[in-house]
């Protein structure tokens, strides 16, 4: 399952305003991105690996959201974690037009539906 969730990445993430993107697996393995030469796709694994931490402590309340964005002082990381513990972190700029935003979106949405 995990190679099928990596070639989907793989496919819908390398688009304009996208900078990295990867997942974690419910296994603890990490599949991740770059696009951009400002972000080693070390460093966003490494990201990802923390900020999906929180989210897990965060589903372990029973908090009733998946998704979350947090906001950094040029980029932004949207997250969303579906219930076999799959985490999709995506990480943009904080300037990104409507189109882009929309596409970030139904990423995350696409992500939640496989």
């Amino acid at each position: 399952m995990n190679d099928e969730f990596n070639q989907w990445l793989a496919q819908k993430t390398n688009l304009p305003h996208v900078l990295a993107a990867g997942l974690l697996h419910p296994d603890k393995t990490i599949f991740s991105q770059s696009f951009s030469a400002e972000f080693a796709e070390a460093w966003f694994a490494r990201i990802l690996l923390v900020l999906t931490e929180t989210l897990q402590k965060s589903q372990e309340q029973k908090l009733p959201d998946v998704r979350v964005r947090w906001s950094f002082e040029h980029f932004f990381i949207h997250c969303t974690y579906r219930h076999d513990g799959s985490c999709l972190a995506v990480l943009t700029r904080k300037e990104v037009p409507p189109d882009g935003a929309a596409s970030v979106e139904h990423l995350l949405k696409e992500f939640q539906s496989l």
